[in-house]
């Protein structure tokens, strides 16, 4: 599926194609690279947004993973 999307990509001369968060290592593998997100959140309570800024991290999942390179 994952080189299906990439021949198609190919085929229609797309300049990027956007994958999901899952399995990086092996969208990797055929070329993919890591690409910095932000996020923002915000409550209708202004007290409630006081913390959001604190609990926001914990939403925010930490992933370790190695990056491969098809193209060394």
């Amino acid at each position: 599926m994952l080189y299906d999307m990439v021949g198609y990509a190919i085929k229609k001369q797309f300049n990027h194609v956007i994958f999901a968060r899952s399995a990086m290592e092996i969208k990797s593998s055929v070329g993919a690279r890591s690409e910095e997100v932000f996020g923002m959140i915000k409550h209708t309570n202004p007290f409630l947004n006081f913390f959001m800024a604190r609990l926001f991290p914990y939403f925010d999942p930490k992933i370790e993973w190695k990056s491969r390179s098809p193209f060394k």
